[in-house]
């Protein structure tokens, strides 16, 4: 029943669907495990750490993740990336084995580690995904695609966050760890059978693929020397920013109303009622979008809608208030930007794309966050940190976003 409905709306074309079915199961996976994560890491580390620590925790978090991107970056290139998922999905379910063990025993500073392991675990389990996407498909073909595939994230906030949110109740939040490990070491087979599938799109990918010196050069330079994609990194730089002063909102109001299994449970029920709506939007409306408001209309949905939550907090400074703007930001990001942020990267040539997308997704985006939590520890320490009138500077970037997205990048 369920492949019948996903063929009625898949817009696939014979020859394409497996493959197309087994990346949307990689997205939804993918996502989950970062969904469950996440959940689990906020909701223990809000109850047993300082919150006025939740600052420094995205300083981090940005740290590890950069210096894991640089690594992953000096390799992303040389091996096959469904074989490069499958090892980082089976090693990081590993090490949420080893952090529930730990949890458990109350080792000091867990909850700490497991924050930044999360981030990690994240930011390269996404960046290896939509990178095999692209290896797999052309322009046209992810224009026609990507919304569903980008559907599976979607599924993910629902589906998986009910289950979290119900397994939480009932074994307590650190449990959520090991739904984790389970959820990626799913995501590693995903990925290997997806490559499986893709084999020949890969083989014939890598061999139209002329060595240049700009297969050599890293991603740093690549991105800094191209004007499109020192658009896209500073683009996605300033979407980070602000979306991280969103988190730290949602976050430190949801801590002063919920405790313990309670907050991590609200995180899941939360995710879920997004997921609900978004999964119609992704569905059904995410490919329509990329056809008819190109890039540059569906780039702004995003930011739009994160001004509408911004201008709903300071209007309403509560907790459902805070829970819209988050909402927005978890509607959106993971349906039409991830999809259509994905497409700004097919114009630019394939020997080039994997160094330049890892830097900019393992080393800008984590800089970004860095440099807003170093912002909102300041915020806190000299102005008082009250998370509702952070929305003015939310709204401020929101309109950088915009600006960049209409003046500077063109597809």
């Amino acid at each position: 029943m369920l492949l019948r409905i996903l063929e009625m709306v898949l817009p696939a074309r014979r020859g394409e669907r497996r493959l197309t079915f087994t990346l949307f199961f990689h997205s939804l996976f993918a996502v989950g495990a970062f969904l469950t994560g996440r959940t689990v890491r906020d909701a223990l580390f809000l109850a047993h750490g300082e919150r006025a620590q939740l600052a420094w925790m995205y300083v981090a978090s940005a740290i590890f993740v950069t210096l894991s991107g640089l690594l992953y970056g000096r390799y992303a290139a040389r091996l096959r990336r469904d074989l490069m998922a499958l090892v980082s999905a089976s090693l990081f379910g590993a090490v949420f084995i080893m952090l529930w063990a730990a949890e458990r025993f109350q080792l000091p500073g867990i909850y700490n580690i497991i924050y930044v392991a999360v981030e990690v675990m994240g930011a390269l389990v996404l960046v290896q995904f939509w990178t095999l996407a692209n290896e797999l498909f052309n322009a046209r073909e992810a224009k026609r695609l990507y919304g569903f595939i980008g559907a599976g994230g979607t599924f993910a906030n629902i589906f998986i966050g009910l289950v979290g949110a119900g397994i939480a109740k009932r074994f307590g939040t650190a449990s959520l760890l090991l739904m984790c490990a389970l959820l990626l070491l799913i995501t590693g087979v995903a990925s290997y059978a997806a490559g499986r599938l893709g084999r020949q799109r890969l083989f014939a990918r890598a061999a139209s693929g002329k060595p240049s010196p700009a297969r050599r050069s890293g991603g740093a330079s690549r991105v800094l020397n191209d004007a499109h994609l020192r658009s896209v990194a500073i683009l996605s730089a300033i979407t980070f920013f602000t979306t991280t002063l969103i988190d730290f909102q949602f976050k430190v109001v949801a801590a002063d109303k919920l405790q313990g299994d309670e907050l991590a449970a609200y995180f899941g029920y939360f995710s879920a009622a997004v997921g609900v709506l978004a999964l119609g939007l992704q569905l059904f409306g995410t490919s329509r979008l990329l056809n008819r408001a190109g890039v540059i209309g569906s780039l702004a949905v995003l930011p739009v809608s994160l001004a509408l939550g911004d201008v709903a907090l300071l209007i309403f400074p509560v907790l459902w208030a805070a829970s819209m703007a988050k909402g927005a930001d978890t509607l959106f990001r993971y349906s039409v930007n991830d999809a259509t942020t994905q497409i700004l990267y097919l114009p630019v040539p394939a020997q080039v794309r994997v160094s330049a997308k890892a830097f900019i997704d393992g080393v800008v985006k984590p800089l970004a966050i860095g440099l807003a939590g170093l912002a909102l520890a300041g915020y806190r320490t000299f102005l008082g940190g009250d998370p509702y009138r952070l929305a003015w500077v939310s709204l401020f970037s929101v309109s950088a976003v915009l600006s960049l997205a209409a003046s500077s990048l063109s597809l």
